[in-house]
């Protein structure tokens, strides 16, 4: 038995952590998506339950924000890359350097020393990919 005060009730099923985790287990193991992607959007994912407003809603732009600046460090600040299945450069990381070499930004910059309107700009580009792929994938 749990008990959700903030409506006043009581009932028998309720997410544990284990649920949780099992859930998150499935999600890294089934899903279709490599798992860079899979892991970035988990840590993005916990990253954002830091600004949970109150009704508890993490908004899409909070969670493109928080995957840019994932890919961000990873590719700008260590120079890492990521090559697709056909072995080229993904189009995560050509929007990413596109971006940095079009505003001339210097690779020591990690994301949170950008302008809040480059974040913006460059977080956007990255969700305008991810719904790009997602029509084209599904």
């Amino acid at each position: 038995m749990a008990w959700d005060l903030s409506v006043a009730e009581a009932k028998d099923v309720y997410l544990t952590e284990s649920d949780l985790l099992r859930f998150t287990q499935q999600f890294l193991m089934n899903a279709s998506h490599t798992t860079t992607f899979k892991n970035v959007l988990m840590r993005a994912l916990l990253e954002c339950t830091t600004e949970l407003n109150e009704s508890g809603v993490v908004s899409f732009n909070q969670i493109d924000k928080h995957v840019t600046k994932i890919y961000w460090n990873l590719i700008v600040k260590h120079g890492l890359t990521q090559m697709n299945q056909l072995g080229k450069q993904s189009a995560v990381e050509n929007v990413i350097v596109s971006f940095q070499k079009e505003y001339n930004i210097p690779p020591v910059w990690n994301f949170d020393t950008l302008l809040e309107s480059f974040t913006r700009h460059v977080a956007f580009d990255i969700n305008s990919l991810f719904k790009y792929l997602s029509k084209v994938l599904n």
